[in-house]
């Protein structure tokens, strides 16, 4: 069970234990953030980044399974500039699907003297083995955090046949991704790793590649967001409700060294500085015994989870330790403020990342 992974005191995870038991998992596990507070456990939807379960998720869900058994054609010439994924992936995907790419099989074709055979397993390499049923692919897709329950057990054989049943499916938390099909930055990175190993001899494992495509996916996605909140109005702060002190917060993270870094200012009415460090507002805020509080944070997501009640997969257990910790105030409110009007907290967060304070 996972409580069993789980230090009984902290209710931090057991890094041994998973070092003992899942250490190829281990990474993607540390990153998914358990409450402190040992919530009781309850009953998630994956499907759906809420966690809640609707007829219409359900029925997407239901939907998806048939795909697997019948494909429905689509018009993928089409489809590939739609996606949300960068142009250098649109343009592999068109070569993939157009058998295009220069493996061994299509070079043996147009007459080239070149090594026919994969690298990996020795048969002949077609872009269907390369991505499909080569023993090396197989596994990959067996390890990837996507919800598709047989993504490395599928008869199919065609790429395109392959991406319609598959490409819908979403990732696992915490991968985090909102838009941007994980599937196609894994093949992407399956195509890399392959003209490493033929050109450079160089050899990753599934698990490298599978680490690098999620934190590629995760930074072009992230760019993306930046650029169209760039393009927004910007919007007043909401007024301060009467002797209410102030939250301001915000985390800066890095994903290549997976370290992070907090900022938290607490300002009284008067706008005066309480604290500057995360661990020492907490501290202030109990010592100052304040009886209110307004948070302020440049996370648009979590103030909507805050102030809706909505659940999130990804960071379930810290949003219930905040609801916890939030009734400790009253009156206490949730404010989503533009990046430009929260810089001390992200100067502080950042400050915090250049450090390497990593965040478990």
């Amino acid at each position: 069970m996972v409580a069993d992974l789980l230090d009984p005191q902290t209710n931090e995870w057991d890094l041994h234990k998973l070092q003992l038991h899942l250490p190829h998992y281990e990474e993607i596990i540390r990153l998914i953030i358990p409450s402190v507070q040992k919530p009781n456990d309850k009953q998630v939807w994956l499907p759906d980044p809420s966690g809640v379960y609707t007829s219409k998720s359900g029925y997407k869900k239901l939907f998806e399974e048939k795909v697997l058994d019948h494909p429905d054609p689509l018009d993928w010439m089409q489809l590939i500039w739609k996606l949300h994924v960068s142009p250098k992936l649109q343009h592999f995907l068109w070569r993939a699907l157009k058998n295009a790419l220069p493996v061994g099989a299509q070079l043996a074709i147009r007459g080239i003297q070149a090594e026919l055979n994969c690298k990996r397993c020795g048969e002949l390499e077609s872009i269907s083995h390369l991505f499909l049923s080569c023993p090396f692919a197989v596994e990959f897709w067996k390890k990837v955090p996507i919800q598709a329950s047989r993504l490395g057990e599928t008869e199919l054989e065609n790429l395109r046949d392959w991406l319609t049943a598959f490409v819908k499916s979403p990732s696992l938390p915490p991968v985090g991704l909102v838009s941007s099909p994980l599937i196609l930055w894994l093949l992407w990175n399956l195509w890399t790793a392959r003209n490493k190993l033929v050109f450079e001899g160089k050899i990753y494992h599934e698990e490298d590649i599978i680490s690098k495509s999620i934190a590629e996916a995760k930074a072009w996605e992230e760019a993306n967001v930046k650029r169209a909140k760039h393009q927004k109005k910007r919007t007043p702060v909401s007024k301060n409700p009467l002797n209410t002190p102030s939250c301001w917060c915000d985390g800066a993270w890095q994903e290549s060294t997976k370290a992070g870094g907090m900022g938290w200012i607490i300002k009284n009415t008067k706008g005066e500085v309480i604290s500057l460090a995360m661990r020492e507002a907490l501290r202030k805020a109990r010592d100052s015994k304040l009886k209110s509080l307004q948070i302020l944070s440049d996370s648009q997501v979590l103030v909507l989870a805050l102030c809706e009640g909505r659940d999130m997969n990804e960071i379930a257990g810290v949003l219930q330790d905040i609801r916890n910790l939030a009734t400790l105030f009253c009156p206490i409110s949730f404010t989503f403020v533009p990046r430009l009007e929260n810089l001390q907290a992200d100067a502080l967060a950042s400050s915090g990342l250049d450090r390497l304070l990593v965040v478990t």
